[in-house]
């Protein structure tokens, strides 16, 4: 049966497959093969949940050790970049020469923001491969390199042949070269780079409208972002852009409206951005100057005080942005500072989060282990702490004096 499963899938008849196969994986002692096709069949017909859990299995065996290039591909493609990533770099590691999996882990790491492996992934790759291309330029970006993305995005978008229009990977190196030229202030290089592709694609569209207002054409800008707005206005909005797209359409158009001295009309918009994205300082500093100029004082006036107090809570984040490049190096000591930070806040939870985020994507270094026994110890929850030191010295047999350590004093606070 476990081979009449194989072959179905192989058929291109994955639904078969998987009718075949489910009573063989049943068993918890289930032969790994046929995890990994049940796997593969699941995962073929957009059932996930089922198809991580056979892949799991089957990639605990060194008969199926494939599937754990598979789980690491479904994961990355499903947004779960932080679990993708440590199964394609073991995957990778010793199985150099498979460049989809190389690229999928690539692209982890960039979105991460973890140049020393994204760098390590793409190290002998060509640059006139479109899609080695755009990460690389995603890669300089992050690295604080916006010139050099923007040479080598730029020339690679003169080599790419797109008679019928451009693809998705043209596209985003289009978007990563505007993003690197509006660092560099060049919003002229912004407006050759994206005239007349803006029409369906609203993170586009933003970035032109940007390039326009930055060189003091903010009735461009909004008519740049006049269509999008009205579509979201629209019967039928819609349903597909993301919370902080849409507050930043409605954030720079609320802007380009504001600079034309169009406050009433403006109002909207940048009550919305606010609504959307209430830690935005620009928002609410631009909404504050539209109620004030609307007549309405008294609450221009409380918008403008949350924006002075956002921007007293906006250097640390500052801080936290100057570091990226520093931190290019040594990304979990960084991504330890920002859990840090976030726990000095009193915000325990959402710093647990990223220690167990950092756990996941760095599953060889102690470092995160340690500082949730720390943070777990510094608020009073002692029993937990006791049990991840149990878990971690188990992981780190080589650090139990550390683990030991952190339970036992306060160092590291």
């Amino acid at each position: 049966m476990a081979l009449l499963g194989a072959l179905e899938l192989r058929l291109g008849q994955p639904a078969k497959a998987l009718a075949t196969l489910r009573p063989l994986v049943a068993d918890a002692n289930a032969d790994p093969i046929a995890l990994h096709n049940a796997g593969r069949a699941a995962r073929s017909l957009g059932r996930f949940d089922e198809a991580e859990g056979y892949l799991r299995r089957a990639a605990q065996s060194a008969a199926a050790v494939e599937a754990q290039r598979d789980l690491g591909l479904m994961l990355g493609g499903l947004g779960r970049l932080a679990e993708a990533l440590p199964l394609l770099l073991s995957w990778v590691e010793s199985h150099p020469g498979d460049k989809e999996a190389r690229l999928a882990a690539a692209a982890c790491a960039v979105e991460l923001n973890r140049p020393p492996e994204a760098q390590q992934l793409l190290d002998g790759l060509a640059d006139d491969e479109p899609r080695v291309a755009l990460l690389h330029g995603k890669l300089l970006l992050i690295t604080g390199e916006p010139q050099a993305a923007a040479d080598l995005l730029s020339a690679q978008l003169k080599r790419t042949v797109a008679p019928a229009g451009e693809d998705r990977v043209s596209l985003d190196m289009r978007r990563v070269a505007a993003e690197a030229y509006l660092r560099l202030a060049n919003g002229e290089a912004v407006v050759g780079l994206l005239r007349g592709r803006t029409e369906k694609d609203a993170n586009l569209a933003l970035l032109l409208a940007r390039a326009h207002f930055t060189a003091g054409a903010a009735a461009q800008a909004a008519a740049t972002l006049q269509p999008f707005i009205e579509a979201i206005e629209g019967p039928h909005p819609p349903g597909d852009l993301p919370g902080d797209l849409r507050a930043a359409l409605f954030f720079h158009y609320g802007q380009a409206l504001l600079t034309q001295d169009l406050a009433a009309r403006a109002l909207p918009y940048l009550k919305q951005a606010t609504e959307l994205s209430p830690s935005d300082t620009q928002a609410w500093q631009n909404y504050g100057q539209a109620l004030v100029l609307s007549g309405q004082r008294q609450a221009g006036m409380a918008a403008l005080q949350r924006f002075r107090q956002l921007t007293l809570h906006a250097t640390s984040q500052r801080e936290l942005q100057s570091t990226a490049q520093a931190g290019a190096s040594d990304p979990t000591a960084r991504n330890l500072a920002q859990a840090a930070k976030v726990a000095a806040q009193g915000e325990t939870d959402r710093a647990l989060d990223l220690l167990h985020q950092e756990q996941t994507v760095a599953p060889k270094d102690p470092r995160p282990w340690l500082a949730e026994i720390r943070l777990l110890r510094q608020t009073g929850q002692l029993q937990r702490a006791n049990q991840v030191a149990e878990q971690a010295a188990k992981r780190f047999p080589g650090q139990l004096e550390e683990f030991r350590s952190a339970l036992s004093s306060d160092q590291g606070r």
